[in-house]
């Protein structure tokens, strides 16, 4: 399941996006996969366009949330 953080996460464009899709997949209700397993997951990944930008934003995420929209609100004002 973590591969599709990679997937996903590759192809967003804004790097909250990618915040809010690792929150997202971390969720109160059923969380699919730890801060530690995409950190170890973004980390191995090689060759593959965009994996730095997604490794660059595993630290701003939380796990827990309720909701993208509590994401975005935690995240501030869109830059």
């Amino acid at each position: 399941m973590t591969q599709t953080f990679v997937h996903v996460g590759v192809g967003l464009r804004r790097p909250d996006d990618v915040v809010v899709l690792g929150d997202a997949m971390m969720r109160r209700q059923r969380p699919l996969t730890t801060v530690a397993e995409l950190t170890d997951l973004a980390g191995r990944t090689r060759k593959v366009k965009g994996i730095t930008r997604l490794r660059d934003q595993v630290p701003r995420m939380r796990p827990g949330t309720g909701s993208g929209p509590e994401t975005v609100t935690r995240l501030g004002p869109v830059a």
